[in-house]
């Protein structure tokens, strides 16, 4: 059985995003499932081979009676004269339920083959599907951040200009009200002056 998916399996990255190698333990923990699935049908395949041989071996087992019986009708030809019939009639049924037998055991097998391949390849593809997913999200996520972060730069840009805005505007002030105490002096002036003592 699939192991299920949890998104919180996952662990993020600081940019928002999955770890990157996390999903990919995930996507190859989904792998080993889909491969321990085909394995366990490959057994399951072994296992129809092994009665298939047996069946096979009392179909020879079954071909060795009428060999023996054919023998034993040369041997003895004149006394199973009149069960020749019977006897053509059991070989004929014989190899007829031993061809049966072997064509519907080689359509199990290779239905359990096919179904084994399609049940690894669903498996693989559901796996792939949702990485991609994953990815696709985590990209999502990380242009969304992206866009925030960029935003917030915007927003300090255009606050520490109305800062330099607002403090060029109080320093003019600053220097008009000086002028007008100090009776035009500029105080910058008078600053650099007594610095140069």
């Amino acid at each position: 059985m699939m192991a299920e998916y949890n998104e919180e399996q996952f662990k993020t990255t600081l940019m928002g995003g999955y770890d990157k190698e996390d999903v990919q333990n995930q996507f190859r923990m989904l792998k080993d499932t889909a491969q321990a699935e085909k394995n366990r049908l490959n057994s399951t395949i072994e296992e129809l081979n092994k009665t298939i041989e047996e069946k096979d071996a009392k179909i020879k087992e079954k071909n060795d009676e009428i060999e023996k019986l054919h023998k034993d009708i040369s041997e003895k030809y004149q006394s199973y004269i009149d069960n020749y019939d019977t006897i053509g009639k059991i070989v004929y049924e014989t190899r007829i339920d031993s061809e049966k037998i072997l064509k519907e055991a080689q359509e199990k097998k290779n239905q359990m083959l096919a179904a084994a391949d399609a049940s690894a390849k669903e498996k693989t593809a559901k796996a792939q599907a949702e990485v991609d997913r994953i990815l696709s999200d985590g990209k999502r996520r990380y242009e969304v951040l992206q866009e925030e972060i960029n935003e917030l730069i915007t927003l300090v840009n255009q606050v520490q200009h109305k800062f330099m805005k607002s403090f060029k505007a109080i320093h003019e002030i600053s220097n008009t009200m000086a002028e007008d105490s100090f009776g035009g002096v500029d105080m910058d002036d008078s600053f650099d002056e007594e610095d140069g003592e």
